[in-house]
């Protein structure tokens, strides 16, 4: 681009001698351009220059820079709409050329409050809504919300009855405790099969050699159960001698049961010494061997009253305790009650009855009355 050139002479290697002439050759228009250098800076709205050099010629060339356009922007007095205000979207605005860009709009009011947490303004019951009041902290308006039933949340059972042996029992009816209406009905439960016994009274009074019998009575419904009472066994006192021994004969003692009389003898061994005086020689004289008669018998009961069905052990106590008469005993009416050879009265129908007790010479009664 700086100088012309030219093509070349046509040479012979062989001979050396010049066969033909060359031609100019004009100068290039390709310049070799460096990568230029911006001479005006271009702006967000003006185009700037850039100026290149050949390295070759040193000739200029120089072009237009593109205006780079507003590049950084940034929005200005933007303003949120609430529901008491409208707001404005904000203004485009170059941060590099300090030139507003583009107007913003407003912006309608938001329907859209900011409610607090609301205050029951009205409770609600088991049976009626409540009311929720809720206040806009902006604008202050307000909006209300119905509040659910609250249902029965405390109950209480009514009416209920526990089952005994005699009547059946009930579970109780459910109730509300704030409104007091019954919420569901409850269910009959069944008499119970256990009863409440009292004490017990002997109705057969055991004897030394016999079971007696005790009745339970319900003290709720009155029904009765009888059980076995074991006998007493004899109450035998000390053993008292009816006999003397000698050198010659064993003698006797007996003991006696103080409820039905029995009288146990044991032999008494044979004495080593001889007899001192007439009365062990003849034993039959011995007055300690004669026997001893019934002075006094004395009864357990004098008067009873007993059910049909029913027994009644008599005890019968004589005095001297170691008298060696029998015990017997009659009814006066063998159809309202009869007695055994032990005492034992069994009532058999209503009416009035007299138990005569005999010991030796001497008598007792007992009156029993049967219902």
């Amino acid at each position: 681009c700086k100088e012309t050139g030219y093509s070349g002479d046509t040479w012979c290697k062989d001979c050396g001698k010049k066969i033909l002439s060359g031609q100019t050759i004009a100068k290039t228009e390709n310049h070799s351009w460096d990568a230029g250098k911006v001479t005006t800076k271009a702006t967000c709205t003006e185009e700037g220059e850039k100026t290149f050099t050949c390295s070759i010629c040193g000739d200029e060339k120089t072009e237009k820079v593109s205006a780079t356009g507003h590049q950084h922007t940034e929005i200005r007095n933007k303003k949120e709409a609430t529901c008491k205000e409208t707001g404005y979207s904000g203004d485009t605005w170059c941060k590099d050329c300090g030139k507003k860009i583009l107007s913003g709009q407003a912006i309608a009011k938001t329907e859209d409050h900011s409610w607090n947490q609301g205050e029951i303004t009205k409770e609600p019951t088991c049976k009626e809504e409540g009311e929720k009041t809720f206040t806009c902290s902006i604008c202050g308006n307000t909006k209300t919300e119905k509040v659910s039933t609250t249902d029965h949340q405390h109950m209480e059972i009514r009416n209920q009855k526990n089952p005994t042996c005699k009547e059946a029992g009930y579970s109780g009816d459910t109730y509300c405790a704030d409104c007091g209406v019954k919420i569901s009905s409850g269910k009959t439960i069944a008499k119970t099969k256990n009863h409440n016994w009292d004490g017990g009274v002997i109705t057969t009074e055991p004897t030394c050699t016999e079971r007696g019998e005790k009745t339970f009575t319900c003290t709720i419904c009155g029904n009765t159960n009888t059980k076995k009472v074991n006998a007493t066994g004899h109450s035998y006192g000390a053993y008292k001698v009816v006999k003397e021994p000698t050198n010659k004969r064993k003698g006797l003692k007996s003991k006696t049961c103080s409820v039905c009389g029995k009288i146990v003898y044991e032999a008494i061994p044979k004495t080593n010494f001889s007899p001192t005086d007439s009365s062990e020689t003849n034993p039959d004289q011995n007055p300690q061997t004669s026997q001893k008669t019934t002075r006094k018998i004395k009864l357990n009961r004098r008067k009873l009253t007993l059910k049909k069905g029913k027994s009644f052990r008599l005890k019968v106590t004589l005095a001297p305790a170691d008298s060696q008469d029998k015990i017997t005993y009659k009814t006066s009416n063998k159809k309202i009650a009869t007695v055994s050879k032990t005492g034992k009265i069994k009532a058999k129908k209503k009416g009035k009855v007299k138990i005569t007790v005999i010991s030796g010479k001497k008598k007792a009664v007992c009156t029993v009355k049967v219902k």
